[in-house]
């Protein structure tokens, strides 16, 4: 019986002492991290920001939360935007939700465009306009 017992509390000792020796077993909660730029973005790549207030020219693979400006740029590719308010001129991007006029790019992709898409290539699949949005 007292093996048993031994036994027993040696392995709830190993348990207890496996997860405090192993931080990275348990469950950690960290805010993401906010990243703010007011300023215009040049060649700037693979990054993430959650605001950006100003215009991105030749930029690769961002991801950006919220976007205030424009998109210029024949090198311009890659761009993710949640919500962005301004106007694509050049590149390519896919956006969630434009407040704004496609003027030019290519494979420019639009979930829901409160605006313009003068080139008539852009894929977009809702368009509204700024009454529908409530502006």
């Amino acid at each position: 019986m007292t093996s048993s017992k031994t036994l027993s509390i040696i392995c709830i000792l190993i348990a207890v002492l496996g997860w405090s020796v192993l931080p990275g077993c348990q469950a950690e909660s960290t805010e993401p991290r906010i990243e703010v730029k007011t300023e215009n973005l040049y060649r700037d790549k693979n990054q993430t920001y959650t605001y950006v207030r100003g215009d991105l020219e030749d930029c690769r693979n961002l991801s950006i939360r919220y976007l205030e400006g424009d998109i210029k740029g024949h090198k311009t590719f890659g761009l993710q935007v949640e919500v962005m308010r301004g106007n694509i001129l050049d590149g390519q991007a896919k956006i969630n939700v434009l407040h704004g006029d496609i003027v030019g790019g290519q494979g420019v992709v639009v979930n829901v465009l409160i605006g313009e898409d003068f080139t008539g290539k852009a894929k977009v699949l809702k368009r509204i306009t700024e009454e529908e949005a409530g502006f």
